[in-house]
């Protein structure tokens, strides 16, 4: 049987592709990249594809014309969703009876089922322990990551929302500026969903054009919400990475300009396949601050830090509780004194340290483990029983 696998940035493609061909189908990777600069054509070409004979289409995230063309074949087209919001799920294509959506946030899961998606499961993101493992087993340059403190990933800087926003009035932009401020201070209460006045959103729809179309759900009001719960993450990591480089031993790894926090260690990039999981293992305390418009999701990020054998302290996110215990598999904290205070404790701490990582693997190992979740899912799309 043949599953044709969308590939594009998303990480865990390939780990997803052997999962896959180890439960035995034939997986065909299609990496057109048509999706992005021409959608018309790459639809043409995944509907000629589609005419031999594949039992399913999977990909990360939600493409529209794959939908479209799975819709007119009528083949499966299974969407395991990692980004929250995912303006894609607004499509009206999105409810297509060919189309299954496995989403890793509770509540993106539930505004799916409020709009009337029928075959929309709450699901967690998957990874390959073992593949992650034994990458962070190597002995190659294993030291080169040695730290106290490690941060993987991007500071938003580049989509920082204020950058829009200058040519708007001070009363305007000190009014974004503070709901942002407001969001730091306040963990709990999501002031990017509280409504904007009129007088507030026009100005910005003037600025930020949005067109909205009878083909989609998705609102200008969502739009905003996203900029705003952007910008306060960007806002929030470059306050972390300056607290974290005054005070500990402490590893950046993102493409972002660091020149203006002159005591941060900024190592670039790290490959995913590669390096990365290195990095976790070899540091002993992984930070995580989720793009605070996950909601209450866990990101593969946290997943990737456990199953490589890491020790994460991350901010709360609600479905965590749904899998991990508090102070045994897993370490939170709720601002940016707490991070630094439960930083110094657990460096302090080593067993205890250790101990959360042998139950946090335990768990990811149980319940996120691509053995475990891809029958399931195979289970609950009927993939599994067709011919």
């Amino acid at each position: 049987m043949k599953i044709l696998l969308y590939y594009w940035k998303a990480y865990s493609n390939y780990f997803l592709q052997i999962q896959l061909e180890k439960l035995g189908y034939t997986v065909i990777p299609w990496k057109d990249e048509g999706l992005i600069s021409d959608e018309e054509e790459a639809l043409k070409r995944l509907s000629e594809e589609l005419e031999k004979d594949y039992v399913a289409v999977f990909s990360f995230n939600y493409f529209k014309a794959v939908a479209i063309a799975c819709g007119s074949r009528k083949v499966p087209y299974v969407s395991w969703i990692q980004d929250s919001p995912l303006l894609s799920l607004y499509d009206n294509t999105a409810y297509l009876e060919t189309n299954y959506f496995f989403c890793f946030d509770y509540e993106q899961y539930e505004g799916m089922k409020a709009r009337g998606v029928s075959q929309a499961y709450y699901f967690p993101l998957g990874v390959d322990m073992n593949a992650l493992c034994e990458i962070a087993d190597c002995q190659q340059e294993k030291e080169e990551y040695l730290a106290d403190v490690s941060f993987v990933g991007s500071l938003y800087s580049e989509r920082n929302m204020f950058s829009v926003l200058d040519s708007l009035p001070a009363f305007l932009k000190g009014y974004i500026e503070a709901i942002c401020y407001a969001q730091l201070r306040v963990p709990g209460i999501r002031f990017s969903q509280v409504r904007v006045p009129e007088n507030i959103l026009n100005p910005l729809k003037k600025i930020l054009v949005f067109h909205g179309t009878d083909e989609t759900k998705l609102t200008y009001e969502v739009l905003v919400e996203n900029l705003i719960d952007r910008n306060v993450t960007a806002i929030e990591r470059n306050q972390m990475i300056q607290r974290l480089s005054e005070e500990f031993d402490f590893r950046l790894y993102t493409k972002a300009d660091t020149s203006r926090y002159p005591k941060v260690k900024n190592c670039g990039t790290v490959d995913y396949y590669m390096e990365m999981p290195k990095v976790f293992r070899q540091s002993k305390i992984n930070i995580n601050i989720s793009l605070r418009s996950i909601r209450c999701g866990i990101p593969l990020r946290i997943l990737d830090i456990i199953a490589s054998g890491g020790f994460v302290l991350t901010n709360y996110q609600e479905d965590l509780y749904r899998y991990f215990e508090e102070g045994k598999s897993i370490a939170t904290f709720y601002n940016l004194d707490d991070m630094i205070e439960k930083i110094h404790y657990y460096l302090e701490h080593e067993e205890e340290r250790k101990s959360i990582i042998e139950e946090g693997m335990k768990v990811v190992k149980r319940e996120m483990d691509f053995s475990v979740l891809l029958p399931q899912m195979l289970e609950l799309t009927g993939i599994s029983q067709r011919p």
